[in-house]
């Protein structure tokens, strides 16, 4: 190219990436913690599931995660089935352990239709989009099902522990792998195309507990692992186990680490963010109250997780038994009332929390729309906006006069943006029962700014700006 062309050229920013990924990232770091490959394996994947440019051949990406167990391998994988479908539980799981057998590798293609576990072309007709299809774990009705409530139509397969599967299962998905597709025991052909495959190893674990001489949680070890001989110990496993024909359709090796106390801490404030979202969902118009988690209480569930193993699974289990059953019965029992602040705490010496109750001294402006603009709670207010609802969503739900619509908060501050973001599209989906088609974020400068698309009527749309007096709402229009 020539020196004239090259000095007219505008140089292009590609490290950029879009809104919607950038909403993603931000996602997908918030729940998977401590686990930098996964974040740059999940951002590939989510850009490729959305690239207009891939290899339509075969499935979007293939993943392996490697690690100790409960760090996060399969977590990763309902983590993206969350953001796409709005729903942890749109995966399909396998359990390598369950295809030990060259018999149970058959079971998973089917039997055709004149054998025991097979379908009639009439019986595979009347299957309901919920009903379980027999035949496959992996049939296309059964892939579909997973993800019955969502207007995306990708597919997540977390298979765990692959490396314990018979060889025919390996060979199974390697074809899979490389088609993007598989041909069932009754013929049918299930396209995986538009698949996101998760696949979770423990390979070389053994060999790293070896070299630490110590095992793998929070015991004193002799020697700490570093990520450059955990990488080294899973490459050499990786090669030892698998050909270089399976290894080549990878799209990504990831390693997970064992959680330090650092990353259990921030895990336990984002289980302490979720539990806050449902105590909002669970509440009536009237009854909200601001529940505050003491740094102090933190420490203690951390500590007592710790205690009994350090792992994921086991802080989860701490933190229903010492704080969300004591709320639970707290909310039950009628000692907290609207307005009112529940702070939650602990006391040196003593094997449980404690919990206290400021009257009056709540802020619920974030969560009680009613009281954020003064109005009054009486049960008419409550049945006169049920009312409304139930016919606005009855509406919807009849599929007439649906159109797209931008909601829209814009604030000064990133930190109150992004709670009144989460209450927002908690009651988009909860109370409005409405699906999120799209998202976008700015948070780079004030004004930050969150804006979701839904489609819905123009009745719902009303009812969601009455209700909620700092949000825009607009109907988009459409191009062209």
């Amino acid at each position: 190219m020539s020196t004239t062309k090259k000095s007219k050229m505008i140089l292009l920013d590609t490290e950029q990436v879009s809104p919607r990924t950038e909403a993603f990232i931000e996602y997908f770091g918030s729940r998977v913690i401590g686990q930098p490959q996964a974040n740059a394996m999940a951002q590939m994947i989510f850009e490729r599931s959305n690239s207009r440019l891939r290899n339509k051949k075969q499935p979007i990406a293939v993943c392996v995660a490697i690690g100790p167990s409960r760090t996060g391998k399969s977590y990763s994988g309902k983590v993206i089935a969350g953001f796409i479908h709005n729903d942890e539980d749109a995966v399909t799981v396998l359990e390598g352990a369950d295809y030990v057998e060259k018999h149970q590798v058959l079971d998973l293609k089917g039997a055709p239709p004149t054998y025991v576990g097979g379908l009639s072309a009439k019986e595979k007709a009347e299957l309901k989009p919920e009903d379980t299809d027999p035949r496959s774990r992996i049939s296309t009705h059964n892939l579909r099902r997973v993800r019955l409530n969502s207007k995306s139509d990708i597919n997540v397969v977390i298979i765990n522990e692959f490396e314990k599967a018979h060889h025919d299962f390996y060979k199974f998905w390697m074809g899979v792998f490389d088609n993007g597709s598989a041909v069932l025991g009754d013929g049918e052909i299930v396209d995986f195309t538009n698949t996101i495959f998760i696949l979770t190893m423990n390979l070389g674990m053994d060999e790293v507990e070896r070299l630490e001489e110590g095992g793998i949680g929070f015991i004193d070890r002799k020697h700490k692992a570093t990520p450059e001989e955990i990488e080294g110990i899973v490459t050499k496993a990786m090669k030892q186990l698998y050909k270089k024909e399976f290894r080549n359709r990878l799209d990504a090796v990831v390693v997970f680490k064992q959680h330090t106390r650092e990353d259990l801490l921030g895990i336990v404030d984002t289980e302490l963010s979720l539990i806050q979202r449902r105590k909002e969902g669970a509440l009536e118009v009237g009854e909200a109250f601001e529940l505050e988690v003491e740094a102090s209480a933190r420490k203690f569930l951390l500590d007592t997780a710790m205690a009994d193993g350090g792992s994921v699974a086991e802080l989860k289990r701490v933190i229903e038994k010492h704080l969300v059953t004591l709320v639970d019965r707290v909310m039950d029992n009628g000692l907290v009332d609207c307005g009112d602040k529940l702070v939650v705490f602990h006391t040196e010496g003593k094997d449980k929390l404690s919990f206290g109750l400021l009257k009056g001294e709540g802020d619920v402006a974030e969560v009680d729309r009613m009281a954020q603009r003064g109005e009054s709670h009486s049960k008419g207010d409550a049945a006169s906006f049920q009312r409304r609802l139930h016919a606005a969503t009855r509406a919807h739900k009849s599929g007439d006069n649906l159109a797209a619509y931008a909601v829209t908060l814009v604030s000064d501050s990133a930190e109150k943006l992004g709670r009144a973001a989460i209450a927002l599209q908690h009651d988009l989906k909860e109370v409005y029962e409405l699906t999120i088609v799209n998202q976008f974020l700015q948070m780079s400068e004030a004004p930050f700014m969150v804006s979701v698309t839904v489609r819905t009527t123009p009745e719902m749309a009303a009812l969601i700006a009455e209700n909620n007096p700092k949000v825009q709402v607009v109907k988009k229009e459409r191009k062209g």
